[in-house]
Parts: structure tokens; C-alpha cells; sequence
């Protein structure tokens, strides 16, 4: 199996902002700003930090996580080694850390709930408590604080970080950012982007048995459309019994999530509902855009048609379940839905979504980011210490932790086939996000992909319309906020 693990660039996760220590850094670190290395002269070397040499004097950093969640890694902190690879993988990179600069992690785990994290630092913030020096976030909560006011460091507040480096994701920073300005982002220290990004599954017997063409090659000669994954769905679409009516013990072209499924389409093929303008400002990207609304008709036409199965936006079990019993071709998965199938008997392969018009061979398809947990560094905590962690932990993981999630979890267990984990090469090294997809959701995602689930009556068209006055004044109020933020 090929192991381009490099080539991953996978770079997951983190609200990029730090963690502090109780005290700060002792009395020998009080002027560790001075001792940063010049940034503007040092050569860069891209899968290593520059942290000098610090001593925090085994001082409690204290990380505020959910390793209950239940679609995600919601985990930052393992206890102790209990032989399974990504446990300990997690458990040796911060071990590293700690003994290199003499910190103790301590673990305040919010059992299943996010929501309680958010609240946990919300509530020591305004009590100017120093009470947290990591906390994990959704993207969502992140950019409400962020606009809201200080409670958090954004990234050139966090001395000891340098996203130019390979453990940082690139893309996700000019996503990200609003006035060039990156408030957070995720980088290798953080699984969830893996855990939230989507593909497709397909049933390697189906498409056997049909004789369909070769998934892996129309990806690879960029004739992978959306026109190509309909006519193959219908293909595969089969009234078992012969009772002329289709149900779930029929055989189904496609199985989906909603919310897995519909937005992928658009930005996979990289054309946002929220898109950036020449001043790296958010801006409502639909009306007359002429690709998504050809998209739009695109998923029309899907949605309406008895080739699809799907129970609810936010059900994952039901279809997963009808992929699992071989009731589908296609599935609409993620990367964590996808480790459920590790002891499915039928045969499976994974590829991207397609895109509406065909590409030049050889050009690679991106895979869309849903959205991602993100760390920061309270405005209570200490900066320096907080960035310290942050950036050790990115280089860490992306050394240790991210190749053996990647090998072992997703590649080893995960998929049946060298071609399949090819795509996830490709894919993990292009993904994507749109603000109109994660931060956005609300005013923007579930609107459309209600169209489509709830076939209502309701038009791109005539949604565009009535919702156009109130995105453009959300943008607008977040923007306002945002310059504010810097009188």
C-alpha cells in the first residue's frame, strides 16, 4: 500500500488560538518574546517548529475537551497507553510535549456536549477568570465569539505559531480569514476535519454485477460529472420483490444523509454560497451565479428522482444501515461514518463527489470540509504558553498522530483497496470549505438543502430571493463587528 503520507497535507483541525498556564512562564521565560526567532530571516523548515528552549516548571495546562462526542474525535488528552495505535499515537505526541517543557495536561472532560465547553469559557472569560488554557470548539462557536468581542487570541496574538508551515492547512487559513485576518483555523493537531469531511462509498458487487464502468478511472480521466453518478444511480435502481413499489428492502442507486449529501456537490466543485471579495470579505456568492444554479438543477433532478432513499437531513444510521445490508450503490459518507463499515461483508471502494462538468485527466477533485472542532486560547490564559503547545502539538501530530489515523484508521481498516486509498490521498490533499457550509449554516446551507429534502414546492430560484436581504445583513453585521473589533 502506498504510504504518501507527506503528500497528506492533511492538516486537521484546530481553532488555532492557545492554551496558558496557570502562572504564566516563570521568571526566566518573562521576556521568551525576545528569544523568538526572526521570522523574516530564518530559513523555514516546514515539518518542524522554531520553539526555543522553555521551562514551565510542571505547571497544569489545563484542556477543556468532549471525548464523548458522538461523530467525532472530540478527544485531545488519553490517559495512558492501551495498545490501540491512535490512542497511544495521541498519548506519546503530548507526553512529548509536556516532558519537553515540563507541563502537566489536565483534562476537564464535557461529556457529550460541545455546548457545555462553549458556556465553561464564556463564563470564566467575563468572570476574567484564568480558569482554561485550551478549549475546543465548533467552528460555529468560534466565529460567534470571535465577532462577539475578546475571548479568545486570534493567530498573530499567538507568538510561538507559524502558519506557513506544512502542519497548518493553507486553503483552510484563506477560507478562514475575514479582512486577512485569521481569528482560527485547523491544522494537524486536530482529527475532526478528518472526521467531518465527506465522499462517496460504493458497493463493489452492484457495480460488478451491472458491469458499471470503472469508478476509479472516470476519476482519474476527470469524466467523474454529476450527469455520469445520476445515469449509473438510476442504473443501479431496482424494485427487488417486483411489487411495484420501491422500499427498503429494494435495491436503491443511492442511500444518503441529507446534510452529507447535497452540499458536497457545490463545494466540491469549489463554487462557495458564501465566497470572499477582493478585501477578504464574505459576500452572498448565489445570486447570478450561473455554475450553482446549474448545480441547483443538477440536485433537482437527484432529489426527485426514485433512485434516491433518505430518511431525514441529520439520520445517519438508517442509510448507513441500508449500505451495510447491500441495499445501494452509493452512499454518502464521512470519513468517521466510514470506519462503521470495517466489518461489512460486501466489498466497498470510496471516490469523491462529482463535479458538474468534466475536468482536464489528471486534475484532482476536492473534498468538502463540513466544519470542524477548533482550540483556543482564552484571552485569559497565557499567550505565550498557549502558542507554545499549540504549535508543538501541530508538528507533533502531523509526525505521529495524523499517519497512523490516515494508515491505520481510515487506509488499513477503513478501505478494501490500493485505488481507494489513491482517492483518499487526493482527496485529503484537497479539501475544502465554504463559509456558506460551517460558519453560515443557518442562513445559508439548510435553506437549500431543505429544498431538496423536503421537495416542498420551493425553488432555488424563489429561495435565493427570499433569503438574499437577510444573508447580505448577517455578512454585514459580521463584517461591521469584525472592524470594530480593531478601533
Amino acid at each position: 500500500m502506498k504510504k504518501q503520507i507527506t503528500a497528506l497535507v492533511v492538516l486537521i483541525v484546530v481553532l488555532v488560538c492557545a492554551v496558558s498556564c496557570n502562572n504564566g512562564p516563570n521568571e526566566q521565560n518573562s521576556n521568551v518574546n525576545d528569544n523568538k526567532p526572526d521570522t523574516e530571516t530564518a530559513p523555514l523548515i516546514n515539518d518542524q517548529d522554531d520553539i526555543p528552549e522553555m521551562n514551565f516548571n510542571g505547571r497544569e495546562f489545563r484542556i477543556v475537551d468532549y471525548p464523548d462526542y458522538g461523530n467525532a474525535h472530540g478527544n485531545l488528552v488519553e490517559a495512558e497507553q492501551t495498545g490501540d495505535v491512535l490512542n497511544d499515537a495521541i498519548y506519546m505526541a503530548n507526553t512529548n510535549v509536556e516532558e519537553r517543557f515540563n507541563l502537566v495536561f489536565k483534562e476537564i472532560n464535557c461529556p457529550g456536549s460541545y455546548t457545555e465547553a462553549y458556556n465553561l469559557m464564556t463564563k470564566s472569560v467575563l468572570a476574567a477568570e484564568d480558569a482554561y488554557d485550551y478549549v475546543l470548539l465548533t467552528e460555529r462557536d468560534s466565529f460567534a465569539l470571535a465577532v462577539e468581542g475578546k475571548y479568545f487570541y486570534s493567530f498573530d496574538e499567538l507568538p510561538y505559531v507559524d502558519l506557513r508551515k506544512d502542519y497548518w492547512d493553507q486553503a483552510a487559513q484563506k477560507s478562514l480569514s475575514i479582512g486577512n485576518k485569521v481569528y482560527f483555523t485547523y491544522g494537524s493537531n486536530m482529527l475532526s476535519a478528518f472526521d467531518f469531511s465527506t465522499f462517496l462509498v460504493f458497493n463493489k458487487q452492484i457495480a460488478d454485477n451491472l458491469a458499471l464502468d470503472n469508478f476509479y478511472q472516470l476519476v482519474r480521466n476527470g469524466k467523474w460529472t454529476i450527469d455520469k453518478f445520476y445515469t449509473t444511480a438510476k442504473s443501479a435502481t431496482l424494485d427487488v420483490n417486483g411489487d411495484g413499489v420501491m422500499n427498503n428492502d429494494d435495491q436503491y442507486g443511492i442511500v444518503s444523509r441529507g446534510d452529507y449529501f447535497y452540499a458536497s456537490f457545490w463545494v466540491t466543485d469549489r463554487v462557495p454560497l458564501i465566497a470572499k471579495d477582493s478585501d477578504d470579505l464574505p459576500y452572498f456568492n448565489v445570486p447570478g451565479n450561473d455554475k450553482l444554479f446549474a448545480i441547483f438543477e443538477k440536485l433537482h433532478m437527484i432529489s426527485t428522482s426514485e433512485c434516491l432513499w433518505e430518511k431525514s437531513t441529520g439520520d445517519t444510521i438508517a442509510p448507513r444501515d441500508m449500505f451495510s445490508k447491500g441495499n445501494a450503490l452509493f452512499f454518502t459518507s464521512t470519513t468517521f461514518v466510514t470506519q462503521y463499515f470495517r466489518n461489512m461483508e460486501i466489498d466497498y471502494g470510496i471516490i469523491p463527489y462529482p463535479t458538474l462538468d468534466e475536468k482536464k485527466p489528471g486534475d484532482p477533485y476536492s473534498m468538502r470540509v463540513q466544519g470542524f472542532f477548533a482550540i483556543v486560547v482564552p484571552i485569559t490564559a497565557d499567550p505565550v504558553c498557549g502558542s507554545v503547545v499549540m504549535e508543538a502539538l501541530a508538528c507533533q501530530y502531523y509526525k505521529n498522530v495524523v499517519p497512523t489515523f490516515y494508515d491505520l484508521v481510515v487506509q488499513a481498516k477503513g478501505t478494501r483497496d490500493e485505488e481507494s486509498c489513491e482517492m483518499l490521498d487526493m482527496l485529503f490533499s484537497n479539501m475544502y470549505l465554504d463559509l456558506g457550509d460551517s460558519i453560515w449554516t443557518a442562513a445559508t446551507r439548510w435553506p437549500y438543502t431543505e429544498i431538496f429534502f423536503k421537495r416542498n414546492g420551493d425553488t432555488v430560484v424563489s429561495m435565493t430571493a427570499s433569503i438574499e436581504d437577510s444573508v447580505n445583513s448577517t455578512l454585514q453585521e459580521a463584517i461591521n463587528m469584525f472592524k470594530n473589533l480593531d478601533k
